[in-house]
């Protein structure tokens, strides 16, 4: 069995080795946390767009008494992709007018 070392006894090399170690084990759980953030991000974009589209097919069936074509639920999904977008773009440059804001005001 091998004799662990105290880390009190560590030597400066030793120090300087476990503090790299650990700070790669940080930025690595970071990297998997953001990959993660985003998978969930683009999973609940998923299951808003689905969500949109059912309910519009639930409305167009019940007018129609048929569900809708597949074109239909493709334009459905392009506008409901533009309109995303649009608010996208919105938010942007409401953030970026923000900062202008905040740096001019000094």
């Amino acid at each position: 069995m091998t004799e662990q070392k105290n880390r009190r006894d560590w030597t400066p090399d030793e120090e300087v080795k476990h503090q790299l170690e650990l700070a790669e084990q940080r930025a690595q759980w970071e990297r998997n946390r953001a990959a993660e953030a985003e998978q969930r991000k683009r999973e609940e974009k998923q299951a808003r767009l689905g969500a949109y589209l059912k309910r519009r097919g639930e409305a167009y069936l019940d007018h129609t008494g048929s569900p809708p074509p597949q074109h239909v639920l493709e334009g459905w999904q392009m506008d409901y992709l533009s309109e995303v977008e649009a608010e996208e773009q919105r938010e942007r440059e409401a953030k970026l007018k923000a900062a202008e804001q905040e740096h001019y005001s000094f």
